[in-house]
């Protein structure tokens, strides 16, 4: 319990970027949600501006691509559904907002 408590002391309720090396996974919530896990156990929801036609869909095909610019994936970075012949549609992160890890941060 003490320790959860630590690392939620230390994680930022909401954050520009993440570190991308220490995503454990990562999941599609719909056409508008990316649920990002991290090593430490913390677990963010980067909402996207509008919906990302297919992202849910994809996600499960294993075609969920995120573009970053940078060493980290921000704000402002592109992920895109791609399928067969279909690159997809470039849609916009959001912020990264911790969430607890039950999933009721939606």
């Amino acid at each position: 319990m003490l320790l959860t408590l630590a690392l939620m002391a230390a994680t930022p309720a909401v954050a520009t970027c993440i570190d991308p090396d220490r995503v454990v996974s990562r999941r599609a919530e719909g056409d508008d949600a990316i649920r990002f896990v991290m090593l430490d156990g913390t677990h963010y929801l980067n909402r996207i501006g509008a919906a990302c036609p297919g992202m849910a869909r994809a996600d499960a095909a294993g075609a969920l691509i995120i573009e970053k610019k940078g060493a980290r994936l921000c704000r402002g970075d592109f992920v895109r559904a791609a399928r067969p012949g279909d690159p997809g549609v470039p849609c916009v992160l959001g912020k990264f907002e911790a969430v607890p890890a039950d999933g009721t941060g939606r």
